[in-house]
């Protein structure tokens, strides 16, 4: 214990370590929200309506990226506070003008009957896309202000309400096809109002289009070379889903969803918050500093992750049966299979913004389109064979090869700095 207290009140002692800490307490409070309200929510809603939400949710997420172009990203590297705040404005936009886009194109597939399974909440993607796009450009505009705490009351707020709408509907008089698209819906909507009505002013100055497509042009990178290699990355982790929804049922996607969303996502929003912390770290500190936080990042996340991967590993199954309910036991075997590759893409997200420091985006792109061949090679194979654990075990092999490849390169990297 006395190791574990020093170690810990060193790491917190530097601006950087701070950061991580604000960022992880912010995120564990909303994983809390999220992972509290799971127990509930399952014993409320089938699998089936789960598989279905992952799909819209899956849609929506990417529509997110994509309209901002992943210039919010660019937020904190510019060294003059001016040019960060017109870089702000100008992703605001984007999004706007995107989303409009989006909203048109929605109302014409669900007048073609594009995708059936999702024909009758279409609609709402690109409010959930506008209200999530929002959140991460000031996300990344307040991680560069120092103004966290600001951003996670918006954060907090958008899933606290998500969860007591999803929670409260079926004990109310209101029908909905789906009560968990309905809620994320409706908190999409408030918090769109909240942000824009908190930050108006920001619109009233006036705005200047010659520096904003010159600064936007200096981060080029981020749409050409970011946003594609998080569209193939969002599509790898989405195309599990889509697959599984083909070859067997939308049963069958909400239990995988559900494990994914307990396992991955609090994994990579408190991991990933270290990442972003060295991402904000680069503009303050010399390379040689960032090449011992690097290292010291790596060793103790092996430490940390260890135990619980392997808890995970031997028990998963029983962990879901008493958490979610008997109902959820292959979510709980598939939880066996992630706790794998949780292990090595932890030490890979901690670090993952090296690959945006030093404009690594073309190997980031690179590692993403391998990963989308292997794994759809792996669900499409499990789908003929007419076993869904074919596919996780190909998935779980070939990523925990590529995230070990990557840490080694990065390795080559760090120790050239």
């Amino acid at each position: 214990m006395t190791i574990w207290r020093s170690f810990f009140s060193q790491f917190f002692a530097t601006k950087f370590r701070q950061n991580v800490l604000i960022l992880s307490s912010g995120n564990i409070i909303v994983q809390a929200i999220a992972i509290l309200s799971y127990p509930i929510l399952t014993r409320l809603y089938p699998d089936e309506v789960f598989g279905e939400y992952a799909l819209f949710n899956g849609v929506a997420i990417l529509l997110t990226f994509i309209i901002t172009l992943r210039y919010e990203v660019a937020i904190p590297l510019p060294r003059r506070d001016s040019h960060a705040e017109l870089l702000k404005k100008s992703t605001l936009f984007i999004a706007l003008g995107f989303t409009l886009i989006a909203a048109v194109i929605a109302i014409l597939m669900q007048w073609l009957n594009v995708y059936p399974p999702l024909n009758h909440v279409l609609i709402f993607i690109p409010l959930v896309a506008l209200a999530s796009s929002l959140l991460q450009v000031y996300r990344f505009w307040y991680l560069r202000i120092d103004g966290l705490i600001s951003f996670f009351k918006y954060l907090i707020s958008y899933r606290a309400l998500y969860s007591i709408i999803a929670i409260g509907l079926p004990f109310t008089i209101i029908k909905t096809t789906n009560g968990l698209i309905t809620a994320i819906s409706a908190s999409s909507l408030v918090i769109v109002i909240i942000v824009f009505l908190t930050h108006k002013p920001d619109f009233t100055k006036l705005f200047n289009f010659k520096k904003a497509r010159i600064l936007l042009n200096e981060h080029y990178r981020f749409p050409r070379y970011s946003l594609p290699s998080f569209i193939i990355s969002h599509v790898t982790n989405q195309i599990p889903l889509f697959l599984i929804a083909y070859y067997f049922d939308e049963g069958t996607v909400g239990q995988y969803s559900v494990a994914y969303g307990l396992l991955f996502l609090p994994q990579s929003m408190l991991i990933g918050r270290i990442s972003e912390a060295l991402y904000q770290s680069f503009r303050h500190q010399p390379l040689s500093e960032l090449k011992v936080i690097i290292y010291k990042i790596w060793r103790r996340i092996i430490l940390i992750m260890l135990i619980p991967c392997i808890t995970l590993f031997l028990f998963g199954s029983f962990i879901f049966e008493v958490l979610l309910g008997m109902n959820w036991t292959m979510a709980g075997q598939i939880s066996e299979h992630f706790a794998i590759i949780i292990f090595f893409g932890s030490v890979v997200s901690s670090t993952s913004s090296v690959i945006q420091i030093f404009n690594l985006q073309k190997i980031g792109f690179f590692l993403s389109f391998s990963r989308l061949c292997y794994i759809s090679v792996a669900f499409i194979l499990a789908g003929v064979l007419d076993d869904l654990f074919i596919g996780i075990k190909i998935m779980v092999i070939m990523t925990s090869i590529s995230d070990v490849i990557f840490t080694l390169f990065m390795f080559r990297k760090i120790n050239r700095m």
